[in-house]
């Protein structure tokens, strides 16, 4: 019997290993733009007949096919691949089916319908997340436009989105259909109640959760609810102490960004100059590699000088000359210093106050 166990699992590893050769050589030629070496190194991996060699194989000369313009021949390949190939193959072979139908044989009609028999067929898929995102951007002379067919997407999603709880899909669903709500159809109410809902649902574990914060976030400010903004902002930014993993901690491109927010919402739009030092003081102290470093230390700098605290005005100036030799701030900050009357205009799109005392022009802080 240990003999049985033990050969079984070396003739295992032996046809991975046999697998994951074949593979490299075919990519290699593939890489090269060498069809007929590419072909052969596919062939031979098809001929170790497991699904995933059979997918594989097949759905990569379907793009040598389609590197050559033969869709005919790419359809066959693709059609062989959706039949006999793992379960993450076939869907990838469907989806390029489906956009086949749309955007080279203009069955528009048929492809859209494929794509939703994608999703529901495979829904754990990145298949299946790259096709409600492109049903949700991806218009035609024929439906651009047409309110009818962009409700009908957005409906779609929110059913897909709430039959498929715990598949991979269902935070691309309901995110994509705010999306449409927001961009395509105006619909700003439905599309804030989705996000909410999605940021309820899915923050910390989607990887749009980002992305819906963020939308939401700026959404509730636009609409002039300062105190929902600042709220989703920190919310995100809580997720980096409640949405960690055996990975390592939460991470994301915008965490910065939503940090300096708090504290452009809370001097621009609340008027709170204390929030919005603390909001400046923490970007700087939790971001050591921000790119916002020496935006929050200018804000910072106005902020105080509001604030009527110039000593604390004239050490954010000075760690922004030290700091920052080549930011755009500098030349302002240092003549601030010297008292030669920086100035930037109150606006919207950035903290900017005068940093020279109000009460006696020209003198140096």
């Amino acid at each position: 019997m240990f003999c049985l166990v033990a050969c079984g699992a070396r003739t295992g590893r032996q046809r991975r290993a046999d697998l994951d050769t074949a593979y490299a050589d075919a990519e290699r030629a593939f890489s090269r733009s060498d069809t007929d070496a590419a072909v052969a190194g596919f062939v031979a991996l098809e001929a170790l007949g497991t699904p995933e060699a059979l997918g594989l194989g097949a759905y990569r000369r379907a793009q040598l096919r389609l590197r050559a313009d033969d869709l005919e021949g790419a359809v066959q390949l693709f059609e062989r691949a959706r039949r006999v190939g793992a379960p993450d193959r076939a869907a990838l072979a469907e989806l390029r089916l489906a956009r086949l139908d749309i955007e080279a044989f203009s069955h528009e009609t048929r492809g859209r319908a494929r794509l939703r028999a994608l999703v529901e067929a495979w829904p754990s898929t990145g298949a299946a997340d790259r096709a409600v995102k492109y049903l949700a951007l991806n218009r035609t002379p024929a439906t651009e436009g047409d309110r009818a067919h962009d409700w009908d997407v957005a409906l779609w999603l929110d059913a897909v989105s709430a039959r498929t709880l715990g598949e991979t899909v269902s935070d691309n669903a309901a995110f994509w259909s705010a999306w449409v709500r927001l961009y395509r159809l105006g619909d700003v109410g439905g599309a804030r109640d989705a996000l909410r809902a999605f940021v309820t649902t899915y923050g910390g574990v989607s990887a749009l959760a980002d992305d819906g914060a963020w939308l939401l976030a700026a959404l509730e400010r636009r609409q002039g609810r300062f105190d929902a903004a600042v709220s989703t902002y920190e919310a995100f930014l809580d997720l980096r102490r409640t949405a960690g993993s055996l990975l390592g901690p939460f991470r994301s491109r915008r965490l910065d960004d939503a940090a300096y927010m708090v504290g452009a919402v809370h001097f621009h739009d609340r008027g709170d100059l204390e929030a919005a030092a603390r909001a400046f003081e923490r970007l700087l102290a939790e971001f050591p590699t921000s790119t916002w470093r020496d935006d929050a230390l200018w804000a910072l700098a106005g902020t105080e000088h509001l604030r009527g605290d110039l000593a604390a005005t004239r050490r954010a100036l000075e760690r922004l000359v030290a700091e920052h030799p080549d930011s755009r701030f500098t030349t302002q900050a240092q003549a601030a210093l010297e008292g030669r009357g920086a100035t930037l205009a109150r606006a919207p799109g950035s903290v900017g106050t005068g940093l020279t005392d109000p009460r006696a022009p020209g003198v140096a802080l």
